[in-house]
C-alpha cells in the first residue's frame, strides 16, 4: 500500500470572479499504482530490507485528484489544469487539432489549447489500461493515440502523442496521422518546464516540483530489482531517503526542446544519449516489464519479454519542499480540494497551499551493479522472394546517413485488421532492402539481414515499434547499394511471422540514404 504522510485537511468552497494569485509551483501527480510486483507478477508489498522494496506503490508524492465541474470540464486538483472531460468528436491531423482547441468554447471559456506532452502525461493513470485514465472523470476516452502540441525536436514533421491504451509515448507525422484530441486550459504555457539549481554536492534540485535529483547517473547498469536496492541504500549529500523515481518523475526530468540527450546537460553533464532510465513503476499491462524513459529523445515506454531482467541506467530522487513564486491566473468558477487523510493537500486557486512532507524509510543493505550486454550482427543474405505487402510500416529516420554510426533505426508496424501486436513472433522480424538491380522476371532482388531486433514495444493493440541494430542496417545498405550514387531513395522491406503459425507478413517503406559527414534532414 502507499506510505502514509502527515497532512492538513483543507476544504475550500467559494465563488470568485478573478482569483488574484496562486503559488506557481507545479506538483507531479502520483501514478495511481497501489500494487507491488516482482519480476513477473503481483506480490504482497515487501518490507524494508526485502527484495523489491522501494517500488512505486510504496511512495505517494501527490495522489491523483479530480473534480468534475459539471460543465464538460474536469479540474486536476494536483496540477490546477482544467481538461475537456470528453475526447473531442472525430479524429484530426495535427494542425486541425490545434485549430479545434483554439476555437473551442466550453463551460463559458474560450482559452482552450492543445496540451503539451508533459501536460497530457499528467492525466495518465498508470494503474489502468484500455484506457489508461480515470474513467470516472474521463469516461469517453478513446483507447488510442492523443495529440500533444509538442513537436519532435529531431523530426519536426512529427509531434508527440500518448497512446491511452497503456500510456506509451510515440510520435505521429503531422500531415498523415489523424488521431484524437483533448483540450486543456489554465496555467501558463511552459509552467511544467524545469528550473534547476546545482547544489554543488552531487545533487540538483528542480525548484518547481521540489524534487532533488542525483546529478550523476549511477555507476554501472542494473536490473529493475537491483535499481530499487541501489536507490534505497544510497547515501548522498547527507541524505539517506533516496528512492527510484516513478514514471511521472522520470519523465518530468526530460526537456522536449532538447535531444541526444533530452536532458539539460548543464546540470546533468554525464548523461549519455543512449541511456535508458528505470522508473519504479511496473507496467500493469505486462507485469514482467517496468516503465522507462530514453534519455535520447525523452520517450516513455516498456519492453516485452521479461524486461525487468534487462540492464538499464539509474538516477535516484528524493522529495524536497517546492520553492514558490506568485503569479496571476485565469478566472475560475469554483475551487475544491479533495479531502483525504493519507495524501498531501493539492493546490487550489486560493492563496494557501500546503506542501507535501517527506518520510524516511529503513533502507536495505545490498546493492548490485552490472555491465551492459552487447549485440552482434550477422552478415546479410540475398533472396529474390518478394511477398505481397499486406501491412503498414514507417521507417525512421526518414534520412539515413551512412556516416552516422550512432543513429537509431526503428520501424513502426501496424498489422492488418483482426491481428494483435502480441501475436507477432518478435524473433522472426527481419529487414531487407531492394538492391539496385532487377532479375529476369522483373521482380526486384532483395538483400536481407538476419540480425534480430534489439527490442520491440507494443504501442497499441495492433501496432509495434521495433528497433534494429544500427550497424547491421548500415552494413546492409553499404553492401547492397551503390554508395557512389548517393543520395538515393531506398525501399525497405520488413518481414515477420505470427507466434502460432499462420501467414507471413511483409510491409514496405522508402527512406532517403546519404553518405556524408554533414547530417541532413528532409
Amino acid at each position: 500500500m502507499k506510505k502514509k504522510h502527515v497532512s492538513i485537511l483543507l476544504i475550500t468552497a467559494l465563488i470568485v470572479t478573478i482569483a488574484p494569485a496562486i503559488v506557481c509551483a507545479w506538483f507531479i501527480p502520483d501514478t495511481g499504482v497501489t500494487k507491488c510486483y516482482n519480476n513477473l507478477s503481483e506480490i504482497t508489498c515487501p518490507q524494508p530490507g526485502e527484495p523489491f522494496y522501494g517500488q512505486d506503490a510504496q511512495y505517494s508524492p501527490n495522489l491523483q485528484s479530480f473534480t468534475d465541474l459539471g460543465n464538460g470540464i474536469v479540474r486536476d486538483n494536483v496540477t490546477g489544469l482544467e481538461w475537456q472531460s470528453d475526447t473531442a468528436p472525430g479524429v484530426y491531423l495535427w494542425d486541425d487539432a490545434k485549430t479545434y482547441c483554439d476555437n473551442l468554447t466550453l463551460g463559458g471559456y474560450s482559452d482552450w489549447r492543445l496540451p503539451t506532452i508533459k501536460e497530457l502525461s499528467t492525466i495518465v493513470d498508470w494503474s489502468r489500461y484500455n484506457p489508461a485514465i480515470n474513467i470516472n472523470y474521463f469516461p469517453d476516452t478513446q483507447v488510442y493515440a492523443c495529440w500533444s502540441s509538442t513537436v519532435v525536436i529531431f523530426n519536426p514533421s512529427h509531434a508527440w502523442v500518448i497512446d491511452f491504451s497503456s500510456g506509451i509515448f510515440s510520435s505521429g507525422r503531422m500531415v498523415e496521422i489523424s488521431t484524437y484530441v483533448r483540450a486543456v486550459r489554465g496555467g501558463q504555457y511552459g509552467t511544467l518546464d524545469n528550473s534547476f539549481i546545482d547544489k554543488g554536492d552531487g545533487t540538483v534540485t528542480e525548484t518547481n516540483s521540489g524534487l532533488m535529483w542525483q546529478q550523476a547517473t549511477a555507476p554501472g547498469y542494473y536490473t529493475w530489482e537491483a535499481a530499487l536496492a541501489y536507490c534505497e541504500t544510497l547515501t548522498l549529500a547527507g541524505h539517506t531517503d533516496w528512492r527510484l523515481p516513478n514514471v511521472n518523475e522520470v519523465l518530468s526530468l526530460m526537456d522536449y526542446s532538447l535531444w541526444n540527450p533530452a536532458i539539460d546537460t548543464t546540470y546533468f553533464p554525464n548523461t549519455s544519449a543512449s541511456a535508458v532510465y528505470w522508473s519504479s513503476t511496473t507496467c500493469v499491462i505486462a507485469p514482467s516489464s517496468a516503465w522507462y524513459a530514453t534519455a535520447g529523445d525523452g520517450g516513455v515506454s516498456y519492453l516485452l519479454n521479461e524486461q525487468k531482467l534487462g540492464m538499464n541506467a539509474v538516477r535516484a530522487v528524493r522529495g524536497e519542499q517546492p520553492v514558490t513564486t506568485t503569479t496571476s491566473v485565469q478566472p475560475t468558477t469554483t475551487t475544491t480540494s479533495q479531502p483525504t487523510t493519507t495524501s498531501t493537500v493539492q493546490p487550489t486557486t486560493t492563496t494557501t497551499t500546503v506542501q507535501p512532507t517527506t518520510t524516511t524509510s529503513v533502507q536495505p543493505t545490498t546493492t548490485t551493479t552490472s555491465q551492459p550486454t552487447t549485440t552482434s550482427t550477422v552478415q546479410p543474405t540475398t533472396t529474390t522472394t518478394v511477398l505481397p505487402a499486406n501491412a503498414n510500416i514507417v521507417i525512421r529516420p526518414e534520412t539515413i546517413n551512412l556516416k552516422r554510426k550512432g543513429q537509431f533505426i526503428t520501424a513502426t508496424i501496424k498489422l492488418p485488421q483482426g491481428y494483435k501486436a502480441g501475436d507477432v513472433d518478435i524473433q522472426s522480424i527481419k529487414i531487407c532492402i531492394e538492391k539496385n538491380v532487377a532479375n529476369g522476371q522483373g521482380n526486384m532482388e532483395l538483400a536481407c539481414g538476419d540480425f534480430k531486433p534489439q527490442w520491440a514495444i507494443r504501442i497499441s493493440k495492433d501496432s509495434l515499434l521495433v528497433k534494429f541494430p544500427n550497424q547491421g542496417v548500415l552494413d546492409l545498405i553499404s553492401n547492397n547499394v551503390d554508395i557512389n550514387n548517393l543520395p538515393a531513395m531506398v525501399t525497405f522491406w520488413v518481414q515477420w511471422n505470427l507466434k502460432n503459425g499462420g501467414p507471413q507478413f511483409q510491409a514496405t517503406d522508402t527512406v532517403r540514404v546519404i553518405n556524408s559527414f554533414w547530417w541532413q534532414k528532409n
